[in-house]
């Protein structure tokens, strides 16, 4: 990976762990996670107006892809907002940011899209892995999932296959995107440009999705009507944080060859959203979360050599 690509990722993981530490102190709920997520991309919705010439020639196969990324993401956000609903931040984050390390790079072997990886990356990765298991333990001598909600890790998990999905589906649309506009403008700046592009066309449709999945439960669409009311700054402000967030994973992706690289550097957010979770929302402190904190860390160093 380039410098350029490690320091926006990184940066991202920052971004990432905040807003999820928003979204968990305000009321978790799929209907939380709409009002952020709709409230967003209303905000940078108009910034298509800008780029009228590279939407129109946007080839069809974009868009199927856009209309499967957008779904992932939709699943994304409606599980992780139901497993913060069952348990702590620092243990359904986790959880939920772990999974796709392991299923990423086979995935993308087997679909051709990827470079080999090293031994040293996979060794990272299995820290990564490592670490992540022990943040949810009290004790060394019990096994990971015993203190945690059954339907909570299952919701994890369910969060983790749609980041998975859209990490993949992100990276082939993105390099064919980059492609396409730079028959339109200057060739240094296509991968911006689409990373824009895509960002806001993938808000309308995680969007919509989100709309799908909720507006036909009743408990949710009261929930949004109270929020909205209550929290409409703060969910709002939410949303353009988690744009911003993939915003810079997006144009990461332009400075690597396989995505795999992304999703692993990504877990720096684990580490971060441990010590939100510890210190702003005051769950609770053991050793052997921060010895997986110190296993995380050891394997992003690895996976970014």
């Amino acid at each position: 990976m380039t410098l350029t690509a490690v320091s926006l990722v990184l940066i991202s993981a920052f971004m990432h762990a905040g807003w999820n530490y928003l979204g968990k102190r305000t009321e978790p709920s799929p209907a939380a996670f709409t009002i952020s997520i709709c409230g967003g991309c209303i905000l940078i919705v108009p910034l298509l107006l800008f780029f009228t010439a590279e939407i129109k020639s946007i080839p069809a196969g974009i868009w199927l892809l856009l209309v499967f990324s957008s779904l992932c993401q939709a699943i994304y956000y409606y599980f992780l907002s139901l497993a913060y609903r069952e348990e702590d931040m620092s243990i359904m984050y986790p959880f939920a940011r772990a999974v796709p390390v392991l299923l990423v790079p086979p995935l993308v072997w087997l679909l051709g899209q990827g470079v080999s990886l090293s031994a040293l990356h996979w060794q990272g990765m299995g820290l990564i892995v490592a670490g992540c298991l022990l943040l949810p333990m009290q004790s060394f001598g019990e096994l990971p999932l015993c203190h945690s909600k059954r339907t909570g890790i299952v919701f994890a998990l369910l969060a983790a296959l749609g980041t998975a999905g859209y990490s993949i589906i992100d990276h082939t649309a993105l390099e064919q995107l980059r492609n396409q506009f730079a028959t339109i403008v200057a060739t240094t700046s296509a991968p911006f440009v689409a990373a824009t592009v895509y960002i806001i066309l993938q808000a309308c449709g995680s969007a919509c999705w989100l709309l799908i999945f909720v507006l036909p439960q009743p408990s949710e669409r009261q929930q949004i009507t109270v929020l909205w009311h209550e929290h409409a700054s703060s969910l709002i402000t939410t949303g353009l944080i988690v744009y911003l967030t993939y915003g810079l994973v997006l144009a990461a992706m332009s400075f690597t060859e396989d995505v795999s690289y992304i999703v692993a550097l990504r877990q720096a957010s684990i580490p971060l959203g441990a010590l939100l979770g510890v210190i702003l929302l005051k769950e609770r402190s053991c050793l052997p979360k921060w010895v997986g904190v110190l296993l995380t860390v050891t394997g992003l160093v690895l996976v970014s050599l």
